[in-house]
């Protein structure tokens, strides 16, 4: 979770810098204000955010799913023969 966290933090923070201190961004949005399609490049903008968000969050998922899943199999089957040695 905490993983999952900080990711959306992080990329929350770079996409605010990245849309007020680049200049050529700065500039982009500047020229898109005066054509009037500002909310089509926000739009634009979160939806790309949001992929981007979504291919990481899904490969931190599954690489815990792997890692843990691994995990876990090994710990039940070592469960199961510590049962069978008590009885």
């Amino acid at each position: 979770g905490y993983n999952v966290i900080m990711a959306v933090v992080s990329v929350s923070i770079v996409f605010y810098y990245f849309m007020t201190a680049d200049p050529n961004t700065v500039a982009l949005l500047d020229s898109v204000k005066e054509e009037g399609s500002e909310v089509k490049l926000w739009l634009l903008m979160g939806v790309l955010i949001l992929g981007s968000l979504a291919v990481m969050v899904g490969f931190i998922l599954v690489f815990y799913r792997l890692v843990y899943g691994i995990l876990l199999k090994k710990l039940r089957r070592n469960y199961t023969e510590l049962k069978k040695l008590e009885v």
